[in-house]
């Protein structure tokens, strides 16, 4: 199952080209990418549609530009993460300042003059996260492995 990044971002005209890229740099380092306005799901809960995916998601970046930063879904998003104990990883705009859950939290400065700089973070950063999670996967399946051989052994 591949690494999944649940991409919390304003909808803002202004951010759409950053958040764009983003997405295509996630998926270009082999990670799934989830944005919740391309999972369309008519007549449900959109509730229940993010925490489902928050949960099956391994971690939340949280795309915090100034129209982002204020913006109930992206907060709720944020707190929704921190409640199922995912990484939340914020990427900071310039001149915002962090508020709440995210004080105190190593983040990402986002200079929308240099985007790419960032990105020369992040990408590696997604790339380290995605191998652990494969080297705990296969530790995982080998003791399962190991211990059904043995429960074999044992009839």
């Amino acid at each position: 199952m591949p690494y999944t990044v649940f991409l919390s971002h304003s909808m803002a005209p202004e951010d759409q080209p950053i958040i764009q890229s983003i997405f295509d740099n996630i998926h270009a380092v082999g990670a799934q990418c989830y944005m919740a306005e391309r999972d369309w799901m008519f007549g449900h809960s959109l509730g229940e549609k993010l925490e489902a995916r928050l949960t099956a998601s391994d971690c939340l970046v949280a795309v915090l530009t100034k129209g982002g930063s204020g913006s109930p879904y992206v907060n709720q998003e944020i707190g929704m993460a921190n409640a199922l104990k995912k990484l939340v990883i914020p990427v900071v705009e310039k001149g915002v300042d962090l508020r709440g859950f995210q004080v105190g939290v190593e983040w990402l400065e986002l200079d929308r003059a240099n985007p790419q700089e960032f990105l020369t973070k992040l990408n590696p950063y997604i790339v380290r996260l995605a191998a652990a999670k494969e080297k705990s996967n296969i530790i995982a399946w080998s003791l399962l492995a190991g211990f059904a051989a043995l429960a074999l052994k044992s009839k």
